[in-house]
């Protein structure tokens, strides 16, 4: 076992679900190692013979913000801030979607995403404070093998959310906060492992201190350890274990999200079980197991899709149910059905079936939030760059006409269209030949984009139409706020109410401010003379950019060269501003 060195003394750490299990362990390994432990936990005592403190913290609940926030402020009252953040509060229902109810999904969605989302969300600011501040999630690789998803979506739909925080964490805190994720490689004995397996599963399963132990070893990597999905058994083999039988001498199961190849572990486990008593090595429950997933698992020929002899089915008479759809990509879709001959229910307020179409849109009384993203998130003019709704309804009805075997495909509206043969993509586009703006999570690079956009003679509007431009040319940051300034009015102060904090880096570094909700209007460096509304953090020449016209907001936020906290509808405000500078200049 990985010996303790004392790594921890004097840190404070803060974990959830530690009251038993796996948390547990790595609270007393923490204590052991002169750390100050704080646990999420009904009662509030200290431990009495550890040489650090287990301080339980009064929040029975992760899902509940006022007690997860008045349990970081005991713990930085009582320790004087917070240095790691553990969270292992998970909640588990291994049934597949029709058996699975809807109170126990949403009670994995609670623990398991939005409890260790709230809880990283509070402690982040006292870790920012820290010299070695760090967060760690147990949870899984995010590994998109179907066979961890068929069987219990909504479990690991909610464990993947955890690993999600962590690959977004890591990055969002890069250089301030190491932010990873510790999983097992076996099945580990804890009481509800006793409750999923039964009597003699315990003999399969390692002991918690395996996990504590490979956590402790992430806590002693340097800062530049952050991102990673970490095995437990991979992290102590580095470490210079060699001997992992400390429990007994028994095959093990293996955990879930793990690839080890079935037949390979079920070979092992077989050469174990040659020297036991099959009646006391309960091991046939788990080759059972390892030959679903042989019989089960994916082939290549299990992502293959089977077009070309099918006939294209017709939507007449067919039922389809679409939420969100009173506008936009949803209300295309419901007409593009019903005028081929489908009846279409979508969630609204009202209940009033379609009079004139060859199918029927019934809207069934069930209120919805909805909101025109693009031109929210976007402003004025954004609508040039992108295309009409109904690309995306003739996608879905391509999806639709696919045969039986067209399953489990994340499918991109153009490449599906391409397929059908569609070869004018104009049809779709707002305003045809005009640069497009390419959506999130798609891995087109801009300059990828840019170079293939400017060989059709087009300017894209993320790169500005000098190929490189001094400062002297934009001018400084300081000669801009003159200018904007001149414009400050009454008028202006009374149609915005925002107060604007701009932090600039790159060649003119710096904090500014507008204040539009005060008087008639302030703006200079320096902080705003009120709590700010909206905080822009950019580069100062792409901040010069935006105020000439020559880098659209959307573009600069969507590419990741803006980012923005606060209220998102004062920063669109902002373009009426920007229009106005643009005439200036």
């Amino acid at each position: 076992m990985l010996q303790n060195t004392g790594k921890l003394a004097g840190y404070t750490i803060f974990i959830t679900g530690a009251s038993r299990g796996i948390g547990k362990a790595i609270a007393l390994k923490a204590a052991r190692d002169g750390a100050n432990v704080v646990i999420a936990a009904k009662t509030a005592d200290p431990h009495p013979k550890l040489p650090g403190t287990i301080y339980t913290a009064a929040a029975e609940n992760v899902r509940n913000e006022k007690q997860i926030n008045e349990a970081v402020e005991q713990a930085v009252e009582k320790f004087g801030g917070i240095d790691i953040l553990v969270n292992n509060a998970s909640a588990i229902n291994l049934t597949r979607t029709l058996e699975t109810p809807m109170k126990k999904v949403d009670l994995m969605l609670d623990i398991n995403l939005r409890g260790t989302y709230l809880t990283s969300k509070l402690c982040i600011p006292h870790l920012l404070k820290s010299k070695n501040p760090r967060i760690l999630n147990l949870s899984p690789p995010l590994n998109l093998n179907p066979i961890w998803v068929k069987d219990h979506t909504a479990y690991t739909m909610a464990k993947y959310g955890m690993s999600i925080y962590v690959l977004g964490m890591a990055e969002e805190f890069r250089g301030s906060i190491t932010v990873n994720a510790l999983w097992p490689k076996t099945a580990i004995q804890t009481t509800l492992m006793d409750m999923l397996g039964g009597s003699g599963i315990g003999k399969q399963c390692r002991k918690v201190e395996i996990m504590a132990d490979a956590a402790y070893a992430i806590f002693k990597q340097p800062t530049s350890f952050t991102g990673q999905f970490v095995i437990a058994e991979d992290i102590l083999r580095k470490e210079g274990i060699k001997d992992f039988n400390v429990q007994y001498d028994h095959p093990l199961l293996p955990d879930f999200f793990l690839d080890q190849k079935p037949e390979d572990l079920a070979r092992q486990m077989e050469e174990h079980a040659r020297s036991e008593d099959p009646s006391s090595c309960d091991v046939s429950s788990v080759l059972t197991f390892l030959q679903d997933l042989l019989d089960n698992g994916p082939t290549p020929s299990t992502f293959k899709v089977y077009v070309a002899a099918m006939a294209l089915q017709k939507l007449a008479g067919y039922t389809i149910f679409i939420t969100g759809a009173s506008r936009g990509i949803g209300k295309a879709i419901a007409l593009k059905a019903a005028r081929d001959g489908a009846n279409v229910v979508i969630a609204a307020k009202t209940a009033d079936p379609h009079p004139k179409l060859p199918g029927t849109i019934y809207t069934a009384a069930a209120e919805i939030i909805q909101t025109v993203a693009m031109d929210m998130l976007g402003g004025s003019g954004i609508g040039k760059q992108c295309r009409k709704v109904e690309i995306m309804a003739d996608a879905a009805y391509a999806i639709f006409k696919q045969p039986t075997s067209f399953t489990g495909q994340f499918v991109i509206d153009e490449d599906i269209l391409r397929k059908e043969g569609i070869k004018d993509f104009d049809v779709y586009a707002v305003e045809p030949g005009h640069p497009l703006l390419p959506d999130f999570f798609l891995d087109l690079q801009p300059e990828d984009l840019a170079r293939q956009m400017e060989e059709h003679g087009a300017i894209p509007a993320f790169k500005s139409r000098k190929a490189s431009a001094d400062s002297a040319a934009t001018g400084p940051v300081s000669d801009m706020f003159n200018i904007i300034r001149g414009l400050l009015s009454p008028d202006i102060v009374k149609t915005t109410q925002g107060v604007y904090r701009f932090n600039l880096s790159g060649d003119h570094a710096g904090v500014w401010y507008i204040d539009l909700k005060n008087d008639a209007g302030s703006a200079g460096s320096g902080e705003p003379p009120v709590k700010a509304d909206v905080v822009m953090t950019l580069d100062s020449s792409d901040f010069i950019k935006m105020l000439e016209g020559k880098l659209k907001p959307t573009v600069a936020f969507m590419s990741g060269k803006l980012k923005i906290k606060g209220d998102m509808g004062f920063a669109i405000k902002l373009e009426k501003m920007m229009a106005m500078m643009k005439s200036k200049l």
